[in-house]
């Protein structure tokens, strides 16, 4: 029989820490072994071992930061405190009154924006990876963003429900920051007044809010999507497309509709005239009691910020002032909601799906911008104990929605903004380009 050649052992061509940590191993295959069982015997067993023998602690993922291309900020330097989410995402919690304090920002806009709000104090969280963006903490980290999304809690949610989906939005937009603030007395937000005026809690006093605070962080020019969460969500679609611009777009997230919604037929908490004649202690248990029972089926560490937000949020009497606003409340036509989406939960306790038809119905709202969410919490943005799968589906679902909207809002930049300030596509091509002239890779 004719001999046959036998099957040549490849060269190694891997880095020479792993050769010489191969090279201490005794079962090296011979020359004479057949390739396909050196390959599945050697190199996946040995060559396994061998790789978690080399230490990379010390070796870091690689980071390229931005480009900055808007003037400095130097306020965010004055956090209270900074947070590690993970994943290069880090949290730079601020409040009001330590922005006072550093006096960075000119004192008046402060006292501006409490005439506005009627805000003693309120806190605001500011998102972003490291990697990309820097520090939040770093003046140029806000130069560097591209797009900002801006997070609005509902009834007893303070602004770090925020963080776990936060987090994911911020691991996959590497170059969008995300900004959370605190709302109905939930938090940091304190008013002036133990019962502030009516004209502090209408429905579209939160944006006021939002708007004033943008302008006052040098935020107002940057294409954002504001995502709203339960009532929030709702008295968004009580404002039109154009109170907004068109560098904001805007997602109702699981927003609460009362009016023809069985859920809150006969509640005490939407009722001004029962919300009158209820005793504090009364009024607390009450909340306390309804709040018990939609947390069920979250993880605990969220539940438990959520009771806190509740144990704290919306007093009483904010909370007569609040129902006297929302009891006539109604969305307004589709025709004004055209730069939004909704997106609801498919069996949320307190929207049930025939109030949502009948909303969507009434407003005449684009169907094609509902989606719905296979859920049957009230908190899609939250982790679920109960199925834990739907905790990753829901924060994809909503990550795709929004960077959608971010789309739409980042299109319009330099129509709104004018020649003195660069499409993010210009910005990027000038600093290609250089002072010799126009990219080549210009209008790729």
């Amino acid at each position: 029989m004719r001999d046959e050649a036998q099957p040549a052992v490849p060269e190694r061509d891997w880095p020479q820490q792993f050769d010489s940590i191969l090279d201490s191993h005794t079962d090296e295959p011979k020359p004479g072994d057949v390739y396909g069982g050196y390959v599945l015997k050697w190199l996946i067993g040995v060559g396994a071992s061998a790789l978690t023998s080399i230490d990379a602690d010390h070796v870091s993922a690689p980071r390229t930061l931005s480009v900055s291309w808007r003037p400095a900020s130097p306020w965010v330097k004055n956090a209270v405190r900074t947070r590690s989410l993970g994943v290069e995402v880090e949290v730079a919690d601020h409040l009001i009154s330590a922005q006072e304090r550093a006096g960075t920002i000119a004192p008046e806009l402060w006292r501006e924006l409490r005439t506005v709000t009627g805000l003693a104090d309120n806190g605001w969280s500011l998102y972003g990876r490291s990697d990309t963006l820097g520090s939040p903490t770093d003046p140029e980290f806000l130069g560097r963003i591209q797009q900002l999304v801006v997070f609005m809690p509902g009834l007893g949610t303070r602004r770090s429900c925020w963080d776990q989906f936060a987090r994911h939005l911020c691991c996959h937009l590497g170059q969008t920051a995300a900004l959370s603030l605190d709302l109905h007395c939930a938090g940091d937000c304190r008013y002036e007044l133990e019962s502030p005026e009516l004209k502090h809690v209408d429905p579209q006093a939160p944006f006021r809010m939002v708007a004033a605070l943008l302008k006052i962080l040098g935020l107002h020019g940057v294409p954002v999507c504001i995502v709203g969460h339960s009532i929030s969500g709702s008295q968004m679609m009580g404002m039109r497309d154009d109170q907004f611009g068109k560098m904001v777009t805007r997602l109702a997230l699981t927003p609460t509709f009362t009016y023809g919604n069985d859920a809150f037929a006969n509640n005490p908490m939407t009722s001004p005239a029962l919300l009158e004649q209820m005793a504090t202690q009364e009024y607390n248990a009450l909340k306390v009691q309804m709040w018990s029972m939609l947390v069920q089926g979250l993880e605990p560490e969220a539940a438990r910020d959520m009771m806190l937000g509740v144990s704290e949020g919306f007093p009483l009497p904010y909370m007569r002032k609040l129902a006297v606003t929302m009891e006539p409340f109604r969305p307004i036509s589709g025709a004004y909601l055209r730069r939004m989406k909704v997106l609801v939960a498919y069996d949320d306790p307190l929207v049930p799906r025939p109030t949502v038809e009948m909303v969507m119905k009434d407003t005449g709202f684009d169907r094609s911008n509902l989606h719905w969410a296979l859920d049957k919490h009230h908190w899609p943005q939250l982790s679920k104990l109960d199925n834990p799968g739907w905790t990753r589906r829901n924060f994809d679902q909503l990550l795709n929605l929004i960077d959608c909207l971010l789309l739409d809002s980042s299109l319009n930049t330099s129509e709104l903004l004018g020649d003195h300030t660069r499409t993010f596509h210009e910005q990027l091509n000038c600093e290609i380009a250089g002072p010799g002239g126009p990219s080549s890779l210009a209008g790729s």
